[in-house]
């Protein structure tokens, strides 16, 4: 039996199936999520960050799942307000405990009810793979960001995404 793809899951069992994994130690203590943040990947991503021109005051951290990107992001813009979103109220709940001093929220992944133009920095690490459409998340990204504002936006090698995106 083949599993069924993102693209034919609806929202709701893609937040149930995110729910379930968050619920176990899903990227917390498994060797990928040690790679990610503290070995090459985590290396990598503090050189993509490095060359945004500007220090971020506030930063959204799209997809967060349990907030561990929320360390590196805090350490290499100290002053800068941090929040997390997520489809998984497990994974969000994990975060919040986590790190009390961000902000985390649950999404129904399409829109976040945040305000328009709203933060300097929008982050998605290995996310939008993952989403129900790619499509509609990088609208919701650009309708986030301030004018000026930087999108930060790393994908799985390898993944293949077609967009047609019409503003």
């Amino acid at each position: 039996m083949t599993k069924p793809s993102f693209t034919s899951i609806d929202k709701e069992s893609l937040k149930q199936q995110y729910d379930d994994r968050y619920a176990g130690d899903y990227m917390d203590a498994d060797a990928y999520s040690t790679w990610a943040h503290e070995g090459l990947a985590g290396y990598r991503v503090r050189q993509t960050l490095a060359q945004i021109p500007n220090s971020p005051l506030r930063i959204l951290d799209y997809g967060c799942g349990q907030g561990k990107w929320s360390l590196l992001l805090q350490e290499m813009y100290p002053e800068a307000e941090i929040v997390g979103i997520d489809i998984s109220e497990v994974a969000i709940a994990k975060a919040s405990q986590k790190f009390p001093q961000h902000q985390f929220l649950v999404f129904d992944g399409d829109r976040a009810s945040l305000e328009d133009s709203s933060f300097d920095l929008v982050f998605s690490f290995h996310v939008l793979e993952h989403v129900h459409d790619v499509a509609t998340s990088i609208k919701d990204i650009a309708r986030l960001l301030r004018p000026g504002g930087c999108a930060c936006i790393i994908f799985l090698v390898g993944t293949r995404i077609r967009l047609r995106i019409a503003w």
